[in-house]
């Protein structure tokens, strides 16, 4: 139940929790945006490249922005300092009786979450937090009850394979009020973007969905 990055843990020694948008986020001036000349010889024309210079003109709202990123780098800031706290929690939902134990994050478009395995098995389980900045804090509870919902009639009544939902709460249930949470199976596998995507040689070059997909392949990810 991730994304591009779902299924890679990742260590925070050696992996920047940011969004990949805030990464790669590039922000132009107004100065340095690209100008529209209203073509006043045609009467079709003129229309459309009105619309393209007021859309040029649009106000961006830098503080806003700057606010979501510092929502997202202190939660992240957060989970680390408190990672010792949130297997505790996840340990004893799960009543493992303190065999839990830390074996890395999972970052996500809208999600973060904390791997946790059980020293006397190999069942290991995920923890995840729908991200402040990427989620509109008022709809963070409801983001995580209605998921909760749709996984468990997704398995309930088909044939999809979902993730066995342990446990879950709202904000106020979670270990310092940390967030809404989701204690879910675990479960290997593969991105789909890795699976459909353009092949390149350099890694961090953008996904793009490959014309040449094999039709089997997408026969077996659709049908």
């Amino acid at each position: 139940m991730a994304d591009r990055k779902g299924g890679k843990i990742l260590d925070p020694k050696d992996s920047d929790l940011r969004s990949d948008q805030t990464n790669t986020l590039r922000l132009q001036p107004l100065s340095s945006r690209p100008s529209f000349v209203l073509n006043n010889t045609s009467e079709h024309s003129a229309p459309f490249g009105f619309l393209a210079h007021i859309f040029s003109m649009a106000p961006f709202d830098f503080i806003a922005e700057q606010n979501v990123r510092d929502a997202r780098l202190a939660f992240a800031r957060s989970l680390i300092e408190m990672k010792e706290d949130i297997v505790a929690f996840v340990d004893k939902r799960l009543g493992w009786n303190g065999t839990g134990y830390y074996d890395g994050f999972l970052k996500g478009s809208f999600n973060i979450s904390l791997v946790v395995q059980r020293a006397d098995s190999e069942e290991h389980v995920i923890i995840c937090f729908p991200v402040p900045g990427n989620i509109h804090e008022p709809w963070r509870d409801e983001k995580v009850e209605n998921k909760v919902m749709v996984m468990r009639h997704l398995r309930d009544l088909t044939s999809i394979p979902v993730p066995l939902v342990r446990d879950w709460g709202l904000t106020e249930n979670s270990p310092q009020h940390l967030g809404p949470f989701i204690i879910m199976d675990f479960v290997e596998g593969q991105d789909l973007s890795d699976l459909l995507q353009q092949p390149t040689e350099n890694k961090e070059d953008a996904i793009v969905l490959d014309p040449d997909v094999n039709n089997a392949k997408l026969d077996f990810v659709y049908g």
